[in-house]
């Protein structure tokens, strides 16, 4: 009726909780107990933190103390958790104060019990200070300054404490003789969930290892705990009551000697003898150290190709695909031919992780020696239409690495490519396959590739494809990092087919969007895809020239060399005065010696190969001589030399002005190498044609240059 309707008052520090409230505290869905410790001098108070929480949904936290009769609320924290099977993960107004939309972690794990289970933990006080509001942060200092209470508390009738506000076990309790050592104790026997699921796998002694190792503060204590370790494993490997069990955690400590440079070759021999193991834990451990440890020629991987086999044909699929991922490490191109039959006949295997790693296993053999695959097109054809999406991506590494080599033998795949392209962006894969809310990026990254492959130079296979890669590149970009990479793949394939007007002016808008961006990253990608671009299509150059132009003053080298690639690329007789400017400008206040030898490179052939005059030509050679001449190739000073000689009447101007500009030089306190052989054949040839200085003047000059051995000998970096 328009009337204000009044706000439930949420109670303070001290009140009672209404009976409404009070009866969900007394009925909660979930118990979450926090013990709060600190470790400084033995102190301990514990609160209990009662939860309303359904399944995995965030709720919120009473944090509450026990009293006489009922349960009074200390205060409703504005605090929300979700308790999973390890930790207690706590949003709230510190959290995000710290990081806006952020989970705080609590990482000293919390007492919870869930589902019958107790996983148990130490949360620090000061911790509990951070995460709650001001009035309770106010109540635990002072719990914190209250005087500890004597041991012989004054008792009641009935030997009740008279204090009844709080039991002892919620009490601050002074530190009693050996509390510290309780507490330690404690926290001894109430190891994490994390460590104790591993410790049934693994003794003490190998986390012993890895926590020294960590803890090493140089390469020579690190060198020495491993000597140790290799001592310890020579003497216990060859000992016959070694258990399997016991015999897969030497191997996993011997993958660790090996990782760290040490040889480890004396137990080699024990990681084949354990892949025969039937628990398949300690199958998969012994085929991991093999694969780590032995190198490519190594004698002992012939050994496991039986053990290989008779895991191939296992009834028990672990195994299979256990056999499988060691193949992909272990195998060789002599390896190739007794396993190739047992790898086909799992192509039809009932399980996907099956058919997935064989196609993994079969990319590996091509690599190998591609000869040994090359007449299984039709099983490959076979595996991209797989029902189950896992096994279709995985056959496109091996499919890809076919086109690489005979593309005309694929041609007829385009349309079923073009296919599950198009169903991949319209999301009909599970949401499995989304990556940042990207429908398998991997995928797309690797059809793209292909259809580059197959649409190059051919019309007819290019025509089917404009429509989806339209597609593809609208949709992907959504401003997040893996859409920049499919934007980018989109370009290079489109400048790669046969070209189509609309997709070269889309992927020239996408470059302009690149080149915008104040990310390096993106940047790169702008100046690489503008290069491609430029390759077969000169005309959308001059759109981006300065802003390519701009990334020569980057701070990021790698980005400077690329843009020296593409700016040279864009070169032609009618921008080239105004990119060697620029380029000069860039030689002139760089310091990195590869990137103004690649300067100096790239002017000299650019003068050569697009002046507009002859005068141009002699300014910008000898600009650049005089910048590093010391970077200049000799048959780039014979080219100037060899042009200044063989002009005729004409070309008296020319001279005139190269002998000037040489002349003025004769004052320079070091004059580079290059330069220097120029300088003196110039002058001794057209010394007249010189305008300012008189022909004794410039003889004197010369003179002086030459009884001076000093600046014969300089660089141009000490001008």
């Amino acid at each position: 009726r328009g009337e204000p309707v009044a706000r439930r008052r949420e109670p303070r520090l001290g009140e009672a909780e209404p009976r409404r409230r009070r009866r969900r505290l007394q009925e909660p869905r979930r118990v979450v107990r926090v013990r709060l410790e600190r470790a400084a001098d033995g102190e301990a108070v514990e609160l209990r933190a009662r939860a309303r929480v359904r399944r995995e949904r965030l709720g919120r936290v009473v944090v509450a103390r026990r009293g006489r009769r009922d349960v009074r609320a200390l205060e409703q924290a504005r605090v929300r958790v979700a308790v999973d099977r390890t930790r207690l993960v706590v949003r709230g107004r510190a959290a995000r104060r710290e990081a806006p939309h952020r989970e705080k972690i609590v990482r000293r794990a919390v007492l919870v019990q869930r589902r019958g289970r107790r996983r148990r933990g130490v949360l620090p006080l000061e911790e509990l200070r951070d995460l709650h509001e001001p009035e309770v942060r106010a109540h635990l200092r002072r719990r914190e300054r209250r005087p500890p209470r004597p041991q012989n508390a004054t008792r009641g009738a009935g030997g009740r404490r008279r204090d009844r506000e709080c039991p002892a076990s919620h009490r601050v309790s002074a530190p009693g003789p050996g509390s510290a050592a309780r507490i330690r104790d404690r926290g001894a026997r109430r190891p994490r969930t994390t460590m104790s699921m591993m410790s049934a796998h693994l003794s003490k002694d190998f986390f012993d290892l890895v926590k020294a190792i960590g803890e090493s503060k140089s390469k020579q204590q690190e060198d020495r705990i491993i000597l140790d370790e290799v001592a310890v494993l020579k003497k216990k490997l060859p000992e016959a009551g070694v258990t399997r069990k016991k015999l897969k955690e030497f191997l996993v400590r011997l993958v660790y000697v090996e990782m760290l440079g040490h040889d480890a070759s004396f137990g080699y021999i024990k990681a084949i003898e354990l892949t025969a193991s039937k628990n398949l834990v300690q199958k998969k451990v012994g085929y991991l150290c093999s694969g780590l440890c032995l190198s490519p020629d190594h004698e002992f991987r012939f050994m496991l190709v039986n053990q290989l086999q008779q895991d191939m044909i296992s009834a028990n699929y672990l195994e299979v695909s256990a056999a499988l991922a060691a193949t992909v490490r272990l195998a060789t191109s002599d390896m190739i031919p007794p396993l190739l039959a047992h790898v086909l006949k799992l192509l039809s295997h009932d399980r996907e992780l099956v058919r997935k790693k064989v196609c993994m296993v079969l990319h590996r053999f091509h690599q190998l020696d591609a000869s040994a695959v090359n007449h299984l097109g039709s099983e490959m054809r076979r595996t991209l239409c797989d029902k189950d999406p896992s096994v279709m991506a995985a056959s496109l590494c091996l499919l890809h690495a076919l086109i690489e080599s005979e593309p005309a033998k694929f041609k007829e795949l385009v349309p079923s490519f073009v296919s599950i392209l198009k169903q991949i962006v319209e999301h009909r894969l599970p949401r499995d396959f989304d990556y940042h809310r990207m429908p398998a990026p991997w995928a797309q990254l690797r059809l793209l590739r292909i259809l580059a492959l197959l649409g190059r130079a051919d019309q007819a296979a290019s025509e089917g494809m404009y429509e989806v890669l339209g597609d593809v590149m609208r949709r992907a970009d959504t401003g997040i990092n893996v859409g920049y990479a499919i934007v980018y793949e989109c370009v290079r394939t489109v400048t790669t087919i046969y070209p189509n007007a609309t997709l070269l002016d889309e992927a020239a808008r996408a470059i302009a969007r690149f080149l915008g961006s104040e990310n390096h990253n993106l940047k790169y990608l702008g100046i690489t895809g503008l290069a491609q671009v430029v390759e077969g299509h000169p005309r959308y150059a001059a759109e981006h020239q300065l802003a390519v132009i701009d990334c020569l003053a980057s701070v990021d080298d790698t980005l400077k060399r690329k843009t020296l690639d593409l700016l040279y690329r864009m070169m032609n007789p009618v921008n080239v005065e105004f990119i060697a400017s620029k380029l000069l400008e860039s030689l002139e206040g760089s310091n990195d010696e590869f990137l103004r030898t690649a300067l100096v490179s790239r002017l000299c052939t650019a003068a050569e190969r697009f002046a507009p005059s002859n005068a141009w030509y002699v300014a910008t050679v000898t600009r650049v001589m005089e910048l590093a001449g010391d970077l200049v190739q000799p048959e780039v000073s014979q080219q100037l030399v060899a042009l200044i000689a063989e002009g005729g009447d004409e070309d008296d101007e020319l001279r005139a002005t190269a002998v000037d500009r040489l002349a003025a030089m004769l004052g320079w306190e070091a004059i580079p190498d290059g330069l220097l052989h120029i300088l003196a054949w110039v002058l001794g040839e057209y010394a007249p044609l010189c305008t300012v200085l008189s022909l004794p003047e410039l003889a004197a000059k010369v003179a002086a240059l030459a009884a001076d051995d000093a600046r014969l000998r300089g660089s141009p970096r000490a001008r």
